[in-house]
């Protein structure tokens, strides 16, 4: 809990009836977040506590992730030469692209 609370303090929200809560105003500015705007939300590793996160960062750290995992696939292959895959001139993780060895 100790963790939590070395971050910046923006205030306090109420659950209301139909279980929803206003971010507070100062939160909001700080992560640019907007009228209109979809947020995630995501229990704690620890299950003690909620995790919001806008939207669109959750697109773009995935996006980020799949390009660093096609390099990394990509690397792996030009280190073991005679797999399948390793003579691939396409690298993987481009969307709607796949290396398929011969026959």
């Amino acid at each position: 809990m100790s963790h939590i609370l070395r971050g910046k303090f923006c205030g306090a929200a109420t659950v209301g009836e139909r279980g929803q809560i206003v971010i507070p105003a100062e939160a909001r500015k700080a992560y640019g977040i907007d009228i209109g705007d979809k947020v995630m939300v995501f229990l704690s590793h620890h299950g003690n506590s909620l995790i919001l996160v806008k939207a669109d960062q959750v697109t773009r750290m995935l996006s980020e992730t799949i390009t660093q995992l096609g390099r990394i696939i990509e690397e792996s292959s030009k280190e073991e030469p005679g797999k399948p895959g390793s003579d691939s001139s396409t690298p993987l993780g481009t969307p709607g692209e796949t290396s398929v060895p011969e026959s």
